[in-house]
């Protein structure tokens, strides 16, 4: 069966010191099948404004994204420390959460700082009022509120 894990989120800058940590910590990769992507954001992706949909960091000058897929169980933890080491990696570059789609696993606490405490309580408040009885609770599902 098919392993894959993703991580994703935001950077602040693309200084040389960063690619090239990058760089070293990529030929580190323990699979073969994997990539590490650095996309440039702005023009209309920036122009959106804050607050008018739920995910944030608009004005992010670069998103990256971070994946490795594998068969072998037996690298199961090599390849989670090895994505553990991209996010300390790009750590002092770093702004912000990744959104939804980037996150490895169903994390409330990186899904909240995703999306800010404002949206998240907004969201909440859909949540509750279109699902308040908790049937899409699964995967990134937004939690009802308490």
């Amino acid at each position: 069966m098919a392993r894959i894990h993703g991580e994703g989120g935001f950077l602040s800058g693309l200084p040389g010191e960063l690619v090239a940590a990058l760089a070293a910590h990529l030929a580190r990769k323990p699979v073969a099948l994997g990539n590490l992507l650095l996309q440039p954001l702005g023009g209309a992706f920036a122009r959106v404004p804050a607050g008018a949909i739920p995910l944030g960091q608009r004005d992010a000058p670069w998103a990256w994204q971070a994946g490795a897929a594998w068969f072998d169980s037996s690298l199961d933890a090599d390849v989670a420390r090895w994505m553990a080491g991209v996010r300390e990696t790009l750590a002092p570059w770093a702004r912000g959460e990744s959104y939804p789609n980037f996150l490895p696993g169903a994390d409330p606490a990186r899904l909240r700082a995703g999306y800010g405490p404002a949206v998240w309580e907004r969201l909440q408040a859909i949540r509750a009022r279109w699902d308040p009885d908790g049937v899409f609770a699964a995967g990134h599902a937004i939690t009802l509120p308490a």
